[in-house]
């Protein structure tokens, strides 16, 4: 599958882990926590080129504005999105699913963990 640039976007109100996004070479993981009653949405974007000096480039797919970290900005469709909820002020409730609303643009999976609240693995652009 190649490089993929993650995005991570934390819903108004929450804190974006990790500067808003990563690189990964296939075969790559990335560990990070996040605090109760967290949510955000999570999206791969291909075909990269950036100078990650200023920040600036563009994607092949599921491009922000030719910016790195995206900040509050959605991706440009397709992009095949993750949206997780770690609770809420009203439910401690955990809910996640993978959305094809703004598209499809990479395979995208969700593997709960053996606790109460863990989410073990989101694999972005892996069959």
């Amino acid at each position: 599958m190649g490089h993929i640039w993650l995005k991570l976007l934390a819903t108004i109100g929450h804190l974006t882990p990790i500067d808003g996004g990563f690189h990964l070479n296939s075969d790559e993981e990335v560990v990070f926590e996040v605090l109760e009653r967290w949510s955000e949405r999570v999206w791969g974007k291909q075909g990269c080129c950036f100078d990650e000096d200023i920040g600036k480039g563009s994607c092949q797919t599921s491009d922000c504005a030719g910016l790195l970290h995206c900040q509050r900005i959605g991706a440009v469709p397709p992009a095949t999105v993750d949206e997780m909820t770690f609770g809420t002020s009203k439910s401690n409730l955990h809910y996640y699913d993978v959305s094809l609303v703004d598209g499809f643009n990479l395979p995208v999976s969700l593997v709960t963990g053996a606790g109460e609240e863990q989410l073990e693995n989101v694999n972005v652009g892996q069959t």
